[in-house]
């Protein structure tokens, strides 16, 4: 166990941007005003160029994304444990792995496209000319 936290230990905050970027989304969402849409994707985004900056594997950008949309099916769909409980008359734990699995699959799609993305940059090379620029404007936020 102690070799799986020290795997993530370097990567926590890229790890913490990709979760607030969950949370902003999914704060986004029907019962919430859409207060956050327009900023939503920039901690995953952040995070995902560092991640292909420090040249990590597209397994671990893959998780940053797969965990952002993780948290944010958590807060936007919390209902579906309210539904599966009271009208489908399910168990407490059978309702919470409906839950969990639906939040693990829906969004795959975030993963996807930031692997894809990330994929066609390394192969073409593409400079991140925006982050560079901004970087000497603001400060790297990761010092």
């Amino acid at each position: 166990m102690a070799k799986y936290f020290l795997f993530f230990k370097p990567q926590f905050k890229l790890i913490l941007l990709a979760i607030l970027s969950g949370i902003l989304i999914g704060t986004s969402y029907v019962p919430f005003p859409a207060w956050a849409i327009l900023f939503c994707y920039i901690p995953l985004w952040w995070a995902a160029t560092r991640a292909d900056e420090q040249k990590l594997s597209l397994k671990f950008i893959f998780f940053l994304g797969w965990l952002t949309q993780f948290v944010l099916t958590l807060i936007g769909f919390n209902w579906l444990y309210f539904t599966a409980r009271e009208f489908g008359e399910l168990p407490v734990v059978i309702s919470a792995l409906t839950l969990l699995l639906f939040a693990a699959f829906m969004h795959i799609y975030i993963p996807i496209a930031i692997v894809a993305g990330i994929a066609i940059k390394r192969k073409f090379k593409i400079e991140n000319s925006f982050l560079v620029s901004l970087n000497q404007v603001t400060g790297d936020p990761f010092d």
